[in-house]
């Protein structure tokens, strides 16, 4: 088994897993499609309702929702049952599914009392390639059966058969023409006659491929005059390897001849435009992206914390928000990705480029942050950021000016000194905004902005979700893009 084909065995059964997990009382996972046509990156949970058909995410760690078709009873429809998948056509409803057709429509017959028709085939429509009717199909069923009938009986053929083929070929022919000029004169069908001569066709070059009398002899022979052509060749190898040499030392590097502008170009052709709506912190911000706003992790650096639930804010942290807001907040931006597109959070990672600057870099430049969390080397942009960052940290400039503040988990947090306790509020003064009115959650929903990642499972962010407006209000925006009342669908 070759590599590609473990990886693709691996993701199927990472999504089967995961349908298993969401759906621990599924009658059938199977790979389906909403739709006529099969994705094999799609698979339907079978439950006693409907049919829910999932396909992972970017990250490959969580589910993405495709749709849901609903089960209702008494339905007339139509099944079509494939050599390798059944289509469903319920009341104008069409799905598809892989394997185990039959067992999905005596389930929806016996337990939901559909009315299925099963579309009955003739004994040469079961035939692959003659299953959906279409005349160009069949034709290229009928030659590819043909061509592998005479490829087998080849084999077992004498060298010397090609007259013979070719023979049989134009007898072939002279019946197809036959049978052409009686469809015609009485005006019947021309499907077989066409076969027919079509089959002369492939036996006429199909004889050329049994060699001749002079190519046997040919074969045969001792080939001198080749034994000398090939002596006299290997005689003159050295001064033309010396020659080719030569002119090779003279000839300029591939990355000579290259031109900046060419790379430049190249580059450019890469990005996309966005426009920065909203900072988070110094890392992280919130794009509008092909009318979509999408949520944006800085590639490749990591700055100070500013809101992190469990940690103080640590120095250089606000510095390096008030700059990134400064710098991009309401700017027409550019959008470069290297490697994978999204995180583990639904996140997208990428450089942001402004007015043709690497923002990313910048950021080192300016001692505002550490260069970090590289997932899937190598990175185009690698060698330049990490050189901004020695430039900063030679200078010691922003988190470098402190010694031993950047370490290679991120940066060092102070102890915090005891502070007397201020007396609580007594049951009579009324709670502040900032006061989390749900003992139950882990944060205040009306308090600071939060993501996926300040959450440890999906019924904590959910929780959170509901007591923050949820599902008609999302101002955290923890229900991603598919907009089903479910936040975090990618955390355990």
């Amino acid at each position: 088994m070759s590599k590609n084909e473990k990886k693709k065995d691996s993701k199927q059964d990472k999504i089967k897993k995961l349908i298993q997990q969401r759906h621990p009382n599924a009658i059938l996972i199977e790979n389906a499609s909403i739709g006529s046509k099969l994705d094999v990156n799609e698979y339907g949970a079978f439950l006693e309702d409907c049919v829910v058909v999932y396909t992972l995410n970017q990250s490959e760690t969580g589910l993405v929702r495709i749709g849901r078709l609903p089960w209702f009873e008494e339905t007339k429809g139509l099944v079509d049952h494939f050599a390798f998948k059944s289509i469903f056509d319920l009341d104008n409803t069409t799905f598809v599914v892989g394997n185990h057709g039959k067992v999905i429509e005596k389930f929806l017959k016996a337990n939901k009392q559909m009315s299925l028709e099963v579309k009955e085939r003739k004994w040469h429509e079961k035939i692959l390639g003659f299953r959906s009717g279409a005349m160009w199909k069949k034709v290229i069923a009928s030659l590819a059966y043909l061509f592998l009938f005479l490829t087998v009986v080849a084999a077992f053929l004498p060298e010397d058969s090609g007259p013979v083929i070719f023979a049989a070929s134009l007898l072939t022919l002279g019946v197809g023409l036959a049978a052409m000029g009686i469809s015609i004169y009485k005006k019947r069908s021309l499907k077989i006659s066409s076969i027919i001569s079509l089959a002369a066709i492939i036996l006429f070059f199909f004889s050329f491929t049994f060699p001749t009398d002079s190519e046997r002899a040919a074969v045969d022979e001792p080939d001198e005059i080749e034994t000398e052509i090939e002596a006299e060749s290997t005689a003159d190898k050295e001064p033309e390897a010396e020659e080719e040499k030569q002119i090779d030392d003279n000839k300029p590097s591939s990355t000579e001849e290259k031109p900046d502008d060419e790379e430049k170009e190249k580059s450019e052709d890469d990005l996309t435009a966005a426009t920065v709506v909203n900072i988070v912190d110094g890392d992280t911000i919130d794009i509008k992206l092909n009318g979509k706003k999408e949520r944006v992790r800085l590639l490749l650096v990591d700055t100070p914390e500013t809101k992190h639930p469990d940690l103080p804010t640590q120095k250089f942290g606000p510095e390096a928000s008030a700059f990134t807001t400064s710098t991009l907040s309401g700017k027409e931006v550019k959008v470069e990705y290297d490697g994978p597109k999204y995180d583990k959070y639904d996140r997208l990672l990428a450089y942001i480029w402004v007015d043709g600057e690497n923002f990313n870099q910048t950021l080192l430049e300016e001692g505002l942050a550490r260069y970090a969390y590289e997932y899937d080397p190598p990175y185009e942009h690698a060698e330049e950021m990490k050189e901004a960052q020695a430039e900063a940290k030679a200078a010691e400039r922003g988190v470098w000016s402190i010694d031993g503040y950047v370490t290679d988990e991120g940066f060092k947090v102070e102890e915090k000194k005891e502070v007397a306790k201020s007396p609580e509020p007594s049951d009579s003064e009324p709670s502040t905004p900032e006061e989390s009115s749900e003992p139950d959650l882990k944060y205040n929903p009306f308090g600071p902005d939060r993501d996926c990642g300040d959450f440890d499972t999906h019924a904590q962010a959910q929780a959170f979700y509901i007591a923050a407006g949820g599902p008609g209000s999302d101002p955290h925006r923890l229900d991603g893009h598919d907009s089903d009342g479910l936040a975090c669908e990618s955390l355990p």
